[in-house]
């Protein structure tokens, strides 16, 4: 049921989308001439019980009309396929490549997009040097490198392409604290078409890597803390737990974040692959960013995000924050460590780090 919903849905898109007006009336045109004159050009016999009439083919002064359609449609269609081929050329991908863990270097996503897109222009972040055994020494210089990468894909962008042209396309795999932070500081470019790709742990090669534009429904349902304990709140902080991969285990986030209210989102069944579909992904997207007003209407100015998500999902949730938003800090999650959350990004005014004795003091 799910595949048949999903083909479905395709099919509406591409049933509305956005057109070449002199495309479709070319075809119009076109259609509508030849179908004229082989209509005026047939002999026609429409029987009724015993009795029949025939109709003869008509003369040839009828025929310009529809030569004429055909010639003015063909003329327009011609035109319209001239002035796509002229946009195609003009379109450029900027495909921003984040490497923070193995199955990147292992399962590249690169030969992925230069089959699925053209003009396509990489810009690779590999934080894999600062990483030991996925552990992070050195944050700032991560989160640095990061900001640099994006600041360079940004002039680019500013001296080669109009924001229209261009269509920007994410991937990779990262701490969750950084991809936050890449779809925070690329929100503030002005490219408008944004597509994102995800990491199927269960595949290999190019097969492990799929866009979310393509993926069918879950059909796996959100799961949100009662409103009552919204209208309870009487904080300036507050922790947000996001439980979409695995279930979030709420007791080490009460130990680190004492006496500040918790407030869960998460899923009937949280699993790896959850938000694989673009509409999935829209649905949290939209809860969240309602969570957040919800939050900033009650006076709360700080978010402690722990996000247990996929990689497509912590960009696209990072791309949506604005300074409408309580500031977010969004944790690195180290179960071996002697803190849990020892670190954090802030995501406001400015994108830096912060250490859990700076974030957690009430």
């Amino acid at each position: 049921m799910n595949r048949i919903t999903y083909w479905l849905d395709l099919l509406v898109k591409w049933l509305v989308r956005p057109r070449n007006l002199m495309l479709v009336v070319g075809c119009t045109l076109l259609t509508s001439g030849v179908g004229l004159l082989g209509f005026w050009s047939a002999d026609w016999t429409f029987w009724y019980r015993d009795a029949s009439i025939s109709v003869a083919a008509s003369d040839s002064k009828f025929d310009w009309l529809a030569i004429i359609l055909i010639v003015f449609g063909a003329i327009m269609l011609l035109v319209a396929v001239l002035h796509e081929f002229r946009l195609a050329k003009r379109q450029r991908t900027v495909f921003v490549d984040i490497r923070g863990f193995a199955p990147c270097v292992e399962n590249p996503l690169l030969p992925v997009i230069e089959k699925r897109y053209k003009n396509v222009s990489h810009n690779s972040i590999n934080l894999l040097a600062y990483l030991d055994h996925n552990t992070v020494a050195n944050p700032e210089k991560v989160l640095g490198k990061i900001d640099r990468k994006v600041g360079d894909v940004f002039e680019s962008l500013q001296t080669e392409s109009a924001p229209e042209d261009v269509r920007l396309v994410l991937g990779g795999l990262a701490p969750v604290p950084f991809l936050f932070a890449l779809g925070y500081l690329l929100s503030k470019g002005d490219t408008q078409q944004f597509d994102l790709f995800d990491y199927d742990r269960h595949q290999s090669g190019v097969k492990a890597w799929h866009s979310l534009e393509s993926a069918p429904r879950q059909n796996n349902a959100l799961v949100i803390d009662p409103t009552k304990r919204l209208t309870s709140i009487n904080s300036s902080e507050v922790v947000v737990v996001l439980s979409i991969t695995y279930p979030v285990d709420i007791e080490p986030v009460k130990e680190t974040f004492s006496n500040i209210p918790v407030i869960q989102i998460t899923l009937e069944r949280p699993m790896q692959n959850a938000m694989n579909a673009a509409s999935d992904l829209a649905e949290l997207q939209n809860e969240f960013l309602f969570l957040l007003s919800r939050l900033m209407a009650k006076g709360v100015s700080k978010v402690h995000l722990i996000a247990s998500v996929q990689a497509s999902t912590a960009i696209a949730l990072g791309k949506k924050l604005n300074r409408n938003h309580p500031h977010c800090l969004v944790y690195q999650y180290e179960p071996k460590a002697s803190q849990t959350y020892p670190w954090a990004i802030e995501l406001g005014t400015k994108v830096s780090i912060y250490y859990s004795t700076q974030c957690c003091t009430n």
